[in-house]
């Protein structure tokens, strides 16, 4: 069942992105979404290779990443202690600086609608 539920959840996650970007697009919000990707930092070889069977099966499900090192970690992360020995990088991760700000603007959206 563990390919299913896989399956499954990166289905509701496209759905879910798919979603949030006509809304953010319709109230005007899109600005406030950072797309600048997301790095997760490994402490030890045995921790990135620890990791490594999560990334084989989100790369069985198209969600693009490339393990980083050295400079190229440096680059996406300047000033990052040297404890961390490895990286992964999601370039298509999505934030937003404020979460309280972008809920009281689709708020003020939905208001305008008449909710």
């Amino acid at each position: 069942h563990y390919e299913a539920g896989l399956a499954a959840q990166v289905g509701m996650m496209k759905l879910a992105e798919a979603e949030w970007m006509g809304l953010l697009d319709r109230s005007g919000t899109r600005p406030m979404l950072r797309e600048d990707g997301s790095l997760e930092l490994y402490e030890s070889e045995a921790e990135f290779r620890a990791s490594l069977p999560g990334w084989a099966a989100r790369e069985r499900f198209g969600i693009g990443f490339r393990h980083v090192e050295g400079e190229e970690m440096a680059g996406l992360q300047p000033g990052l202690a040297p404890r961390f020995v490895k990286g992964t990088f999601v370039p298509s991760w999505k934030t937003v600086a404020d979460p309280k700000l972008l809920g009281k603007a689709v708020w003020a959206h939905a208001q305008k609608l008449g909710a």
